[in-house]
């Protein structure tokens, strides 16, 4: 009897789908036309009109009696086409590294210091803990609970690298096309 009734679903699922699929030109989609209204966008002018920005230039003009330009003699090329004095900025470079080097960045933790150090560290420890934790979990025999126990341990990780990722990823590039910047202006500069 079983037999007979899976092949009636059988033959009752292929003529319903057979009718469904009758009315269907591919992806789903209706054979003709599409039956719901259409928008009409405006017809554009071809080729489309370029804009035009109107730009007016008012060029300087001369006072009477004023100074008048004297020419300058051409300058002569030394032995380097290109010199750039930079001992100053160098100097400036200095006196801050000796600042950073001489003084240690301090946060107040609920009003306590904290050195950098010393947040490494306790972050160091605090990380030790908690995959500690994580590994006891893991290997732990909890009967038909572990699946559930590593599944939403290995989630809270994959949620905790997508926050950083996006994060992180934004700084990345944000100090990559600084980089660029600062590399096409020295570029720039000796061409």
């Amino acid at each position: 009897m079983n037999k007979y009734r899976a092949l009636t679903l059988v033959a009752a699922s292929m003529l319903i789908f057979g009718i469904v699929q009758a009315g269907e030109c591919g992806d789903g989609l209706p054979c003709g036309s599409i039956p719901w209204p259409q928008p009409n966008p405006p017809q554009l002018v071809s080729p489309s009109p370029m804009p035009t920005i109107g730009v007016t230039v008012n060029p300087p003009t001369n006072t009477p009696g004023g100074p008048t330009a004297t020419p300058t003699p051409t300058p002569v090329p030394t032995s380097a086409p290109f010199s750039l004095d930079l001992d100053g900025l160098n100097d400036q470079f200095g006196t801050l590294q000796a600042a950073l080097e001489a003084t240690e960045e301090v946060v107040e933790v609920s009003g306590t210091p904290v050195t950098t150090s010393g947040q490494l560290d306790s972050l160091a420890d605090n990380s030790f803990i908690f995959f500690s934790y994580v590994r006891g979990i893991g290997e732990a025999d909890l009967g038909g609970m572990t699946p559930f126990i590593t599944f939403a341990i290995i989630s809270f990780l994959t949620v905790i690298a997508v926050k950083s990722i996006t994060f992180i990823l934004p700084v990345l590039i944000a100090i990559f096309y600084f980089l660029k910047g600062v590399i096409d202006t020295v570029l720039k500069i000796f061409r």
